[in-house]
């Protein structure tokens, strides 16, 4: 049960950049679900999650941007932790 949130973790950290698009002009910055990359950090930002365990089951999140780059910065470094911390089977 402990690993599904590590999982969770690292399949973001590695989808998130697998799934950036250019902007669609050189002066915004758009992500995939239309929403502005670049913007104020106190701006409240919302998002859909999906629910670990679950297919359909989904919660929307809202944060400032300064929050979320928090969050990401703190999944990043766990993620980043775990990967240096692997205990190998013998060894």
């Amino acid at each position: 049960m402990r690993h599904i949130p590590l999982s969770l973790a690292i399949a973001f950290t590695i989808a998130v950049p697998a799934l950036a698009q250019p902007p669609a002009s050189p002066g915004s910055q758009v992500n995939v679900n239309g929403q502005r990359l670049n913007g104020p950090p106190g701006e409240i930002v919302c998002r859909t999650q999906r629910d670990t365990g679950s297919r359909l089951k989904t919660q929307r999140v809202c944060m400032t941007r300064q929050q979320w780059s928090e969050q990401r910065r703190v999944d990043r470094a766990d993620v980043e932790k775990a990967q240096t911390n692997r205990v190998w089977p013998g060894g």
